[in-house]
């Protein structure tokens, strides 16, 4: 299935993309530790904690249907921009 950028951006390289399983995947995610726009208040923990709950409620959900494979929860710490390589020592 061909991928249309709406909105592409020449800083980030293009990337070779393969065909997935057969299964298909259906990803759910929340961010709750990103900075908070201006006038609003930043996720608090028990914020963080009833997303995490949530996240796990649906994925038990998931895990009961007869057409669901495999569900995976996990907590991401971090991840790096698409083209980004490991850097020693300070930015500038």
């Amino acid at each position: 299935m061909p991928v249309q950028l709406v909105n592409p951006d020449p800083r980030y390289a293009n990337v070779h993309l393969i065909d997935p399983a057969p299964l298909g995947y259906l990803h759910l995610a929340a961010n709750t530790e990103a900075r908070a726009p201006p006038g609003t208040r930043a996720a608090s923990q028990s914020d963080q904690h009833q997303v995490l709950g949530l996240l796990k409620w649906q994925a038990r959900q998931l895990a009961e249907l007869h057409a669901v494979e495999r569900v995976t929860l996990y907590d991401a710490v971090a991840f790096a921009p698409p083209g980004v390589t490991a850097r020693t020592g300070p930015r500038r």
